[in-house]
Order: C-alpha cells, then structure tokens, then sequence
C-alpha cells in the first residue's frame, strides 16, 4: 500500500512566526508530528512519502502515486473539495462538547459509532461505564444526529445483574431513537482484559483460548441463564434486521441528520463508475421491486430527496446496509440458534 501524508497549509496567524523562521530561512515551526505517528501504527510493509504543505505543494506525480491519502486538518479537505468523508468512534459525552461536533461538521465528519451498550443504568454502572449514566441517551443521540453525524449504536447483551427483557429494552432504544445501524452482540470476556481476569478468578470462564465471534456463545457464566441471554440476542438481531423497520428507521434519522456544514458548491463533482450504477440498480431491483419493502423504498426515497436531499447519498449508501443485515440475522438465528438447543453449556 503506498500512503501520502499531507500536513495542511495553515493560515498566517499569531503561531505560524513566517517572519522569524524567515530569519534561519524554515518555513514550518513544528514537524508533522501527527502523521508520524500514524505512520508509525501503520504496517511495516506499506511506502509512506509525507508532504508538508507549510514547506511545498504535493505534485501531481504524488497525488497519483497514492493508494491512499492520510490528512491531518480541515484545511486541506476545503482546499480541494472535500473529497473525502470521516467516520469515527466516541462516546455518548461527545453531544456535551458542541464545539467538537460542529468542527467535526466542517471537516465532512458524517458517521460516528457510540459505544451506547445498553440502556439499563445499573448495568452501565456495573460496567464502569458512568459516561453513559451522566446524561439522557436519547437527548445525547438526538443531539449528536442535529449536528450532522449519522449515528451508529454499539450494544451489548448478557452484563452481570442484567434483567429479562433487556433485548427488548434495546431494541426499544433504538427504535425511539431512529438509530439505523445498529452493532449488537453478546458480552465476551476477552483475553487478559480486567474482565476475563475477574471471571478467572471467580470460576466462571468457559475455555480461555479466545477464539471468540459473534456466532458463538458467551465465554463466561453469565449472571443469568445463559440460554436465555442468547434467546434475547436471537430474537432482538432478527427484530432490529428486519428490512421495513430497518428502512423506516434509517429514513427517520436522514430526515432529522443535520446537514454538513460545506457548501455543494465547494464539493467536487464525483464521478461515479459502473460499479457504483449496478449497486444501485441492484438496491432498487431488491429494496424497490422485489422485497414487501417495494412501496417504503420509493415513498422514503423520493420524500427525503424532497425534504433533505443534500444527505440523500449517504442515506443510499446506509440503505445498502441491510444487504449484508439480512444475512447477518439469518446467520444469527441458525448458528446461535442450534447452540441454545443443544441445550446448558
């Protein structure tokens, strides 16, 4: 893999001193030192050319040279038309800090993963997840999603002291809430983790070779029968999945995403390749035609291209999740399934 690092051109401003680097004749203060580090995480195997635009342009040999570009600021994003979109990771306190959520915005943020995990409070307080019991979960999603970031809920089934019901409590969850993709899974202990070294000391492991998938049962005692967490799990992957409620939350939640903060003037034009028109085609043969989801796909497509359209792509392209979700379910019920008949661990 071949990997440009660009280091942003910053503005001249108070902590840029052109004039006294002009005196030992440098052009950048500081050394990218962000991109160092990443470049330093990255596979051993990979080529790296890293480019400070503080010192000179990236040539056009470059740019074409790259397999894949790493930037480090919004400046460079808005300097050649935001060609780029960024996904991350955070937790549910991001919604307290709306400067971050709004330069997050500005850099064509449009995704972020919120480890939400469940939404039964003693059960983030055993887990020492206290972040999530400082505030309303559905007012921090519901924040985060105005400020322009498609939310994507992680959960987790099977805590110790957890209660019956608690799938139907997080399907609950993410239904009131619109949230579209939705990561869930039983609770693993894995390896050498606080966790896995507690349920080791206590007895409760089952094996400790950490082969662990979402298609296996949990590697621990749990606190509750242990079929009956998987039963929840079962039940609640197959109701989330389910490709009309799917799409009716996905079509909510476009319809109350903020919209990104750079105007479609400063965009590139994308071009789009073949492969990209057969996906779609594909989608509206399956989602609009075939599937009992035929009149939805139309109705929630034209409705939000009219009411929101400048999120329109990225609602396609969440849309296309349920692809991969309907197998996913169907995967979850015959292997998990077959486990919980076979009967106690």
């Amino acid at each position: 893999m071949r990997a440009l690092l660009v280091s942003p051109q910053f503005p001249k401003n108070m902590w840029t001193y052109e004039r006294a680097l002009a005196l030992i004749k440098r052009k950048s203060a500081l050394p990218p030192l962000s991109l160092v580090t990443v470049a330093a995480l990255l596979p051993e195997d990979w080529e790296f050319k890293l480019i400070d635009r503080n010192v000179r342009p990236a040539t056009e040999a470059e740019w074409d040279w790259a397999e894949i570009v790493l930037i480090s600021a919004m400046t460079t994003q808005k300097q050649h038309g935001y060609p780029f979109c960024f996904q991350t990771e955070a937790s549910v306190d991001l919604a307290d800090d709306p400067e971050l959520l709004d330069l997050m915005s500005v850099c064509n943020f449009n995704s972020v993963f919120l480890g939400v995990e469940t939404p039964d409070q003693a059960s983030l307080t055993a887990a020492h997840k206290t972040q999530n019991t400082r505030r309303s979960l559905d007012e921090a999603v519901e924040k985060i999603t105005r400020a322009g970031l498609c939310v994507m809920g992680g959960f987790i089934i099977g805590f110790d002291g957890e209660q019956p019901g608690t799938g139907e409590r997080i399907y609950d969850f993410v239904e009131r809430n619109s949230i579209p993709t939705t990561l869930f899974s039983m609770l693993q202990a894995l390896p050498h983790t606080a966790l896995w070294h507690r349920l080791r000391r206590e007895g409760r492991l089952i094996g400790e070779d950490g082969r662990l998938n979402q298609d296996t049962l949990m590697n621990f005692i749990p606190t509750r029968p242990i079929q009956e967490v998987a039963s929840e799990y079962v039940e609640t992957t197959w109701k989330l999945y389910d490709p009309c409620r799917f799409m009716d939350r996905t079509y909510r939640h476009f319809l109350m995403l903020g919209l990104p903060r750079w105007h479609p003037s400063e965009r590139i034009k994308v071009k789009h390749s073949w492969s990209d028109i057969r996906a779609l085609l594909t989608m509206c043969w399956r989602q609009g035609v075939k599937r009992k989801t035929r009149w939805k796909y139309w109705h929630h497509l034209f409705s939000l291209l009219r009411r929101n359209p400048r999120v329109a792509g990225h609602y396609i392209c969440v849309s296309a999740h349920i692809e991969h979700f309907l197998w996913y379910r169907q995967q979850t019920r015959h292997k998990i399934g077959a486990l919980v008949a076979a009967g106690p661990v």
